[in-house]
């Protein structure tokens, strides 16, 4: 379960199915890159390989597993759900440069009618066939706005203004008082083999029907 932005709920069908081709494609570079493996999202980029496989898990668990209660916002689990995404547009503008199928850009299809039929939402959505990366940039950006409410994440110079200036913009952002303080976690090596084995069962599963 997490705090999504249409409420408290786990990620279903099409939606699901994407999360989890991004989510995946990040764990296996991030596993083959010893965790050097840049998404353009500095909070998650800056982290070691076991943080950001614990954090991978922490938010795939959440997202995926109606069982779990919703974790607290941090910027560090909310700029990684940020980079699944950013992952999967950068796979998908891979798809558009070299002509490799259109895969992702049907998922993305599938997970925005899903959407807009869920949530009686009216997104716009392209055919999969359409090659303008940046109109897929918009649509990437529209499945992130159905998990997270804003990229609170990228506000870090919060952290560099005097404490009474830092505090009223916080309260003025509705922003948890350790959302940019939270430590990192520090799994062992055994912990972080035995999070990417979970990991791998958990995002590697049936593609729901389309609808």
């Amino acid at each position: 379960m997490w705090h999504t932005a249409k409420g408290d709920r786990t990620l279903s069908g099409p939606e699901a199915d994407l999360f989890r081709l991004a989510a995946g494609s990040l764990l296996v570079h991030l596993v083959e890159c010893d965790g050097d493996w840049p998404n353009d999202v500095p909070t998650f980029d800056q982290l070691l390989l076991g943080q950001k496989v614990a954090l991978l898990r922490e938010i795939s668990i959440a997202l995926l597993r109606k069982k779990e209660s919703p974790p607290r916002f941090t910027a560090l689990n909310e700029a990684t759900i940020a980079a699944v995404y950013e992952e999967l547009f950068n796979e998908l503008e891979a798809e558009v440069e070299f002509a490799n199928g259109a895969e992702l850009r049907q998922a993305v299809v599938d997970a925005l009618e899903w959407t807009n039929k869920e949530f009686k939402d009216d997104v716009r959505i392209p055919r999969a066939s359409c090659r303008d990366t940046d109109e897929w940039q918009l649509m990437i950006d529209c499945c992130l706005d159905f998990v997270l409410w804003d990229r609170d994440f990228d506000l870090e110079h919060i952290l560099d203004a005097p404490p009474e200036t830092a505090a009223t913009e916080r309260k003025m952002l509705g922003i948890n008082e350790d959302y940019f303080t939270a430590i990192p976690p520090d799994p062992t090596d055994t912990q972080v083999k035995r999070y990417v084995n979970e990991l791998f069962r958990l995002l590697v599963g049936r593609r729901s029907a389309r609808r």
